[in-house]
C-alpha cells in the first residue's frame, strides 16, 4: 500500500519493502469477496493478516522479522511458475521502481512492465500467472491501477484474461492511520469474460462501517 504510515524504520521497511500491514476492517471486507474453494496464496503476507483465515494456505514473506509461523521466507518472485492457486489474496507492497531491490528487479526482468512501474504492479502480474483457470485475485491497491500509464500493460493483460467482478472505491476514506487515501479493494476472476462489475464507493465518513455494508451497483 502507499507508504505513508508513520513507522519505525528499524521495524518496518516502508520505502524498500512496502511494509504497511492491513487493518482488520479491510481484511474482513476482502474476505467477503472470496468465492472460490481450493488452494490459497498470500504472496506478501507480512504478519499473516489473511493467512490465518485459510488453514493450509501458502504465505510468502521476504522479511523473517515479520513472517508468521508456517510462512515461506523468500522473495515472491522466486516462486516456481508451475504453482497454481484458486485464490490469491492480500495487500501487495507499494514500492517505487527506483527503490525496488536489484535482486527483485533481476527476478522480474521477464515482465511486460517497464521502469515506470511500481512493485505492486509486478506483484499482480506474477500473481496472474499463478491462478488456476477460474482463479480469483483479491487485492487492495492504489486506485491508480486503473489509470496510471505504467499500469496500461497490466490492465490489458487482465482484460484479456478475465474480468474485475467487484470494485470498492475507498475514495478519501482514511482506513490506514495517517495513510494516503485513494485506494480500492477489488476482485478479479480469470476466465470470466462477462465484463460485469459490481461497484461500490465509500463516501467520506463511512469508515469501517462502510466496508461492512458497501452499497453495490452493477456496471459493465
Amino acid at each position: 500500500m502507499p507508504p505513508a504510515i508513520t513507522a519505525d524504520s528499524a521495524e518496518y521497511e516502508v520505502a524498500a519493502l512496502g511494509q504497511v500491514f492491513t487493518p482488520p476492517a479491510i481484511v474482513d471486507c476482502m474476505l467477503t469477496l472470496v468465492r472460490n474453494r481450493g488452494r490459497v496464496l498470500e504472496p506478501a503476507c507480512g504478519d499473516g493478516a489473511f493467512l490465518k483465515h485459510f488453514p493450509g494456505a501458502l504465505g510468502i514473506e521476504i522479511d523473517p522479522r515479520h513472517a508468521p509461523p508456517g510462512a515461506e521466507v523468500m522473495n515472491f518472485f522466486e516462486l516456481a511458475e508451475d504453482e497454481r492457486f484458486a485464490t490469491i489474496i492480500g495487500n501487495p507492497p507499494y514500492v517505487r521502481y527506483q527503490d525496488i531491490s536489484p535482486g527483485t528487479r533481476r527476478l522480474a526482468r521477464g515482465s511486460m512492465l517497464d521502469g515506470r512501474a511500481n512493485l505492486y504492479l509486478f506483484f499482480i502480474e506474477k500473481c496472474l500467472r499463478h491462478l488456476e483457470p477460474d482463479g480469483e485475485l483479491i487485492f487492495i491497491t492504489p486506485r491508480d491501477l486503473l489509470k496510471a500509464t505504467s499500469a496500461v500493460p497490466l490492465n490489458q493483460l487482465l482484460h484479456a484474461a478475465g474480468t474485475i467482478t467487484d470494485f470498492i472505491d475507498l475514495g478519501d476514506t482514511h482506513l490506514f492511520d495517517e495513510a494516503t487515501p485513494n485506494c480500492a479493494i477489488w476482485r478479479f476472476q480469470r476466465g470470466d469474460m462477462s465484463r460485469r462489475t459490481r461497484y461500490a464507493a465509500l463516501e467520506q465518513g463511512d469508515g469501517a462501517a462502510g466496508l461492512q455494508a458497501p452499497r453495490w451497483e452493477s456496471r459493465i
